[in-house]
């Protein structure tokens, strides 16, 4: 015979779960209602789903098994005084004839359809058998369970056992609680290991302990703390992917773009993107691509040339301007302007038509031609990779000393034909 030497029987939660008439996962029902014993009493298959409720000191006899439908159970509640729960002919209780479950206590009663099996309610080490009606396991297809310090929940695994590779449970020790094997959520798998959490730790490329992980630690991964996202692979940095077009690559290039195109501008697709080598493109259809803004006047912009501002934008009172760098600190080896005129005069301006827009007429210079006399207004070289273009402000220096040369002849002029007159 067994004593059970348990925790009192939580009543509250059995009325509770009484309450909710709940159903097991093969639709068998849960706990129907509460029966009151109040003297000795057959428990037969009406007891089937029932909280025995015993209020004086008496002995429940169970019907043959034969007789009782498969994953028959019950709950039996001590309320008053020892309850001795017998078995009938050569049917057994945990291997015994009978068990007795101590007042303020109680115990889960099943079948698996050969013998009679217990679970005591708050007995350390005790197993509690979950939605009765299954094949396996007492009538139970899962159970709780304890090991150690730990609480653990495991499913049958259609054999006769539970299966502990695929388990929900509260590791005491590290104070939190895992899930180990295969989460099924809709019309998606996370794989063993494929989420953690965690409430401190800052990412990097071998960190363990951070804020979310989604991916095993051992393979592809992506992975949060507080004030960052980190794509990793096996140890590494990999590439983010943000959507069809967008992407954040591991050597630090960004792109967000309607489709894969690396350079929005030159395939004329909509979107941004950022090389790895810090160029940046802007595309949009027909459409302003890009915008500055500031409050009140002053500079917008500025650009650089190995670590040295060259120039600038500014805004100012419905203006805007466009400087280059042109402090006297920043200059040597100033000289006066000569030979303006010759430079300006082998200048040969042209209209045309770019073959884009062969219905517009412009006013320029063919930039080839330009170099020759003004190289710094020039970039590219003729006939090469890149296309040539031309820096019209390069040429007012040249064309202010002209002026000023022109003029100097023109007073000259003018002194010598006011000598010559009367």
């Amino acid at each position: 015979m067994t004593s059970y030497t348990t925790q009192p029987a939580s009543r509250s939660r059995i009325i509770e779960v009484v309450k909710r008439g709940q159903k097991g996962a093969d639709g068998n029902p849960g706990l129907l209602g509460v029966a009151i014993k109040a003297a000795n009493a057959d428990l037969t298959e009406d007891e089937r789903a029932y909280a025995i409720r015993c209020t004086a000191a008496i002995t429940l006899t169970l019907d043959e098994i034969s007789n009782l439908t498969a994953g028959w159970s019950c709950i039996v509640d001590a309320t008053n005084g020892d309850v001795t729960v017998e078995t009938s002919g050569s049917d057994t209780i945990d291997g015994a004839s009978s068990i007795t479950i101590l007042g303020d206590r109680a115990a889960y009663i099943y079948t698996d359809g050969t013998n009679f099996y217990s679970t005591p309610f708050g007995e350390a080490g005790a197993t509690l058998y979950v939605d009765i009606g299954g094949a396996t396991g007492g009538g139970a297809v899962g159970r709780i369970d304890s090991s150690g310090d730990d609480l653990r929940i495991n499913p049958t695994n259609g054999a006769g056992g539970y299966d502990t590779a695929n388990q929900f449970w509260f590791d005491y020790s590290a104070g939190y609680w895992k899930f180990e094997g295969a989460l099924q959520v809709p019309d998606d798998t996370l794989t063993a290991n494929a989420v953690r959490a965690s409430s401190s730790g800052d990412a990097s490329t071998s960190s363990t302990t951070h804020g979310f992980q989604v991916g095993p630690t051992s393979g592809p991964n992506m992975i949060l703390d507080p004030n960052e996202i980190m794509a990793r692979d096996n140890g590494s940095l990999a590439d983010l992917y943000l959507n069809e077009g967008g992407w954040i690559k591991a050597n630090g290039a960004f792109r967000w773009a309607q489709n894969s195109s690396d350079d929005p501008a030159v395939d004329r697709v909509d979107g941004l993107a950022i090389a790895s080598s810090g160029q940046l493109s802007i595309h949009r259809d027909a459409s302003l691509s890009f915008k500055l803004g500031r409050d009140g006047d002053g500079l917008i912009a500025y650009w650089y040339r190995s670590g040295v501002n060259v120039g600038n934008i500014n805004v100012a009172s419905g203006t805007t301007n466009y400087s280059t760098a042109s402090d006297h600190r920043l200059k040597e080896r100033v000289q006066p302007l000569s030979g303006a005129t010759e430079l300006i005069m082998a200048l040969r301006p042209y209209t045309f038509a770019f073959k884009t827009d062969p219905d517009i007429t412009h006013m320029g210079f063919l930039a080839h031609e330009a170099q020759q006399h003004f190289p710094r207004a020039v970039t590219g070289e003729k006939d090469g990779e890149e296309m040539q273009s031309v820096d019209l402000s390069k040429f007012v220096p040249a064309l202010v000393a002209a002026f000023q040369e022109a003029q100097r002849e023109i007073e000259d002029l003018k002194a010598q034909v006011a000598s010559l007159l009367p």
